[in-house]
């Protein structure tokens, strides 16, 4: 949980929300100097939440990450 802390510090802040509270990580891996991050994104329609899988790759030494 202290990955996820730092994360939260590092990214972006949407109105009085960050990232993370967007998202619902199912899981997480080390890769080399990255963390991948395995996330659901959490939207709404007409017909309730849609959850999206996706990957976010944060490399460790420069907080950057990529979809």
């Amino acid at each position: 949980m202290k990955e996820l802390d730092q994360l939260r510090e590092r990214y972006l802040i949407i109105g009085n929300r960050s990232l993370l509270d967007l998202i619902q990580i199912t899981w997480i891996e080390h890769r080399d100097q990255a963390i991948v991050l395995g996330y659901l994104l959490k939207t709404s329609n007409i017909e309730g939440k849609i959850h999206r899988q996706k990957k976010l790759i944060s490399t460790l030494e420069n907080g950057t990450n990529t979809d």
